[in-house]
């Protein structure tokens, strides 16, 4: 399982536990599209997809949005979070090199160098770090969640995943939204995730997939909360000053379900 040998554990929590400096680089990259194969500073065997909105500006701060893959498909993933991103001014990160169903340590390594990239080298606002993932790279959101200080993660969105069990999700202090088709094996632990959320008393949100497991594609038809995958992410970036998830009445729009009351 991802990050359960206690070892790689402890080499990721000494790799983000140190402080990680306020220092926006200068650099121009490109903005309002994809850059890929970008090469992680403090480790150049580590690289991801960037995305900068349009109006990006290193001058003031702006929420970022790091995304992991279970295969490492860095433009794959980020291209959910697109119009979201462009639309609402979110910088997204997302690993070419983060995986599932294997060894722990190259899980470790993609966050040590991730997690001070994202600070040192884009102005970002350290309130306003989220993690999305889907299936292992679910695990690898709450891994970060778990250890990166200062600060923490604002929140995590989950696709299909669950923390390893030995993350102490009852400390949770972050917003959460989770989904899970019917008959995927994760659903179970998604609903006691939920469950200890909701005592918590956390911003979070849970969505069910209308039948199986989540859809790779997406189909509007089989997507949980109805109309599409990139509607929901955008409807997540939209709204994550009043946290993820503030339910109303009409469930079957994700923006009107998770709109800031």
């Amino acid at each position: 399982m991802l990050l359960s040998a206690s070892a790689p554990r402890l080499l990721l929590a000494a790799g983000l536990l140190a402080s990680v400096p306020r220092e926006a680089a200068t650099e121009a990259l490109p903005t309002g599209q994809f850059v890929e194969g970008i090469t992680c500073r403090s480790d150049t065997t580590q690289t991801y997809t960037l995305y900068l909105p349009s109006s990006y500006q290193p001058e003031r701060e702006w929420p970022a949005l790091l995304v992991f893959d279970p295969r490492g498909r860095s433009l794959r993933a980020a291209t959910l979070f697109r119009d979201a991103a462009e639309s609402y001014g979110w910088i997204v990160v997302s690993s070419n090199d983060t995986r599932s169903d294997g060894p722990c340590e190259p899980n470790a390594r993609a966050l040590r160098a991730l997690w001070p990239e994202v600070h040192e080298r884009y102005a970002v606002d350290a309130e306003r770090i989220y993690a999305a993932g889907f299936s292992g790279g679910v695990l690898v959101a709450w891994d970060l969640a778990q250890f990166a200080k200062p600060p923490s993660l604002a929140g995590i969105i989950g696709a299909g995943g669950r923390p390893a069990p030995e993350i102490p999700v009852e400390t949770i202090a972050f917003a959460h939204f989770g989904t899970a088709g019917h008959l995927d094996f994760n659903d179970a632990a998604m609903k006691e995730l939920d469950a200890i959320v909701e005592k918590r008393a956390a911003p979070r949100a849970r969505r069910e997939a209308p039948r199986g497991v989540l859809p790779q594609q997406p189909q509007a038809d089989r997507c949980p909360g109805g109309g599409g995958r990139e509607a929901r992410c955008a409807a997540l970036l939209r709204d994550d000053r009043a946290g993820l998830g503030r339910p109303h009445g009409d469930r079957s729009r994700a923006g009107e379900t998770l709109r800031a009351a």
